[in-house]
């Protein structure tokens, strides 16, 4: 007697082929997925020192005094403060914001600006005379990205 067979699922063979073609497909993505995730760690770096620094540049206006952010290559941060005697560091009573670190596997790598690695905004909102310069990050893939400051006191990256 012939009896049909109930065809009511996948051939162990099916499953298979399916599974080894979406592993060759995450083989191919996976480099694109991983570039794609990168870039987005640098701009959410920038796009988070260009908020804080822009802060900055608001308080030196707001509070009438000056404001300065001061970077920290050896520990990978900054700091940004409202110095109410105008004598450049930090003094007990003065208003200060972080210390912001930078993302895991990202090194604050260079801070180039006249002086000493620190920001001094006035209260007009431009920078002190000549201190426009460069930050430089390094992420663990050894890409180097780097954020423009100017005079003005506006940035780009």
């Amino acid at each position: 007697m012939n009896t049909v067979r109930n065809r009511d699922g996948f051939s162990l063979i099916e499953l298979m082929v399916v599974l080894a073609l979406l592993g060759m497909s995450l083989l191919v993505a996976a480099p694109n997925i991983s570039g794609y995730l990168g870039t987005k760690r640098m701009e959410r770096t920038f796009d988070d020192m260009s908020a804080h620094l822009d802060m900055a540049r608001h308080l030196a206006v707001s509070t009438n005094t000056p404001c300065e952010a001061l970077f920290d290559t050896a520990y990978d941060n900054y700091r940004i403060f409202v110095d109410t005697n105008a004598n450049g560091s930090i003094d007990t009573g003065e208003r200060v914001l972080g210390p912001f670190d930078m993302p895991n596997n990202v090194d604050l790598e260079t801070v180039s600006f006249a002086g000493d690695g620190r920001l001094v905004f006035q209260t007009s909102g431009v920078l002190g005379s000549g201190q426009g310069g460069s930050i430089i990050i390094k992420y663990d893939n050894g890409v180097r990205d780097t954020m423009e400051v100017y005079n003005s006191g506006s940035l780009s990256y």
